[in-house]
């Protein structure tokens, strides 16, 4: 069973996250399609949140705004290119430009990555660790 949650934050607040704005839960072994695996169901709900969050907080911080999917297994390959392509695209439109992270809690390790189209993950984060050109020429994204 895999879990997520999706964080909001301004930059600058240190290590304070706050509470979860996107919870999603999934089995692996129920062979369930990619879009409904645990880290977009988080984001589903927390993107539904995050202009709201934005305008009734961003007075009070001087930071920008981060976005965190935090997630207890390794990423599969068409929801690392979600990320890259799909919630990358969806932040994009926001007038305030929010950066993304990613978090992975696996193997007994914590890892957290800016994700950007360029980046390239820290093994252990994602069952695909290579570029953005590799990672789309072996999979195909669906939402």
């Amino acid at each position: 069973m895999a879990t997520a949650k999706v964080y909001f934050r301004f930059s600058g607040e240190g290590n304070g996250w706050g509470g979860a704005q996107g919870y999603g839960s999934s089995n692996m072994a129920d062979n369930n399609g990619a879009e409904n695996h645990a880290e977009r169901q988080a984001w589903r709900e927390a993107q539904k949140k995050l202009q709201s969050w934005y305008d009734n907080a961003h007075e009070n911080f001087d930071g920008s705004p981060e976005v965190k999917i935090w997630v207890d297994q390794t990423i599969c390959p068409q929801c690392k290119l979600w990320m890259i392509a799909g919630v990358l695209r969806n932040l994009a439109a926001f007038e305030f430009k929010p950066k993304l992270f990613v978090e992975v809690k696996s193997g007994g390790h914590t890892r957290i990555n800016e994700v950007t189209r360029d980046a390239i993950w820290e093994a252990g984060m994602s069952d695909h660790n290579g570029t953005l050109a590799e990672l789309s020429a072996a999979t195909t994204i669906r939402d």
